[in-house]
């Protein structure tokens, strides 16, 4: 009876200091976020450090009022609840014959198929350049610029491709989730990314017969602060898992 007593009293202790320490943690980061929004508040309401700049002055103020809006929306992020960051959405796109589901807070999902390749952003997430997944055709030529992660697409043409990705690759699996959709799996330090490649990450690459858009890439590295959100790599895994062919 006293050992059991014992290990229940562990267990509620090391509960405690699990909570507490993630409750510092995002306070610690939400810290972090408010004075860095501050600072930027500071810059934008008064232009006198332009020093005669002016149209330079108010270009780069709208861009630190842009950047502004993002860390509000980081900021609000850190607060959520343990059931808000738990629900999720569905996402459907007919052009790309795909849907799954994703954290309902990261969202609205917003979609250009203006650029090359084509691609859609986690608007929630703090940031607009947060694109988490790019598709192309085959026949697309690709502009001339250094290396993206997206640009892999293009050599994605048949399902065979998928099947022998990761030949002579390190980190690398190939799977099928739970509705058929075959999927390599590589988890390296993408060089393309700048600081964001200093930690290793998964990138998924698939083939959709279904689509004039036939190669997908996923990637979670543009997500802003992925490396603080809890379970980031399972949390995108879960999503590219729930991909479905329409």
């Amino acid at each position: 009876m006293a050992s059991k007593l014992k290990i229940t009293i562990i267990i509620v202790v090391l509960l405690g200091l699990l909570i507490s320490g993630s409750i510092y943690f995002y306070q610690f980061e939400t810290k972090k976020l408010v004075a860095k929004y501050k600072q930027i508040e500071d810059l934008t309401s008064d232009l006198e450090w332009c020093n005669g700049w002016q149209k330079m002055c108010e270009k780069e103020r709208d861009e630190l009022k842009i950047e502004n809006e993002e860390l509000k929306i980081r900021i609000s992020n850190l607060g959520l609840t343990v059931v808000q960051r738990l629900k999720s959405a569905k996402y459907i796109d007919n052009e790309f014959k795909i849907s799954f589901d994703y954290p309902e807070y990261w969202g609205p999902i917003v979609k250009d198929t203006s650029s090359i390749p084509a691609f859609l952003t986690f608007s929630g997430t703090g940031s607009k350049n947060a694109l988490f997944l790019t598709a192309i055709n085959k026949d697309t030529i690709l502009p001339a610029r250094g290396g993206f992660w997206g640009d892999a697409g293009v050599n994605i043409d048949n399902e065979s491709y998928i099947k022998n990705y990761c030949n002579n690759k390190e980190n690398c699996s190939v799977f099928t989730n739970k509705n058929g959709v075959l999927i390599a799996k590589h988890i390296f330090i993408d060089v393309s990314e700048g600081e964001e490649s200093d930690v290793a990450t998964a990138q998924y690459y698939f083939y959709n017969p279904n689509s004039e858009f036939n190669g997908f890439v996923m990637s979670y590295v543009r997500i802003p602060d992925w490396n603080i959100i809890d379970g980031i790599d399972k949390k995108f895994e879960d999503i590219v898992k729930s991909v479905k062919f329409l």
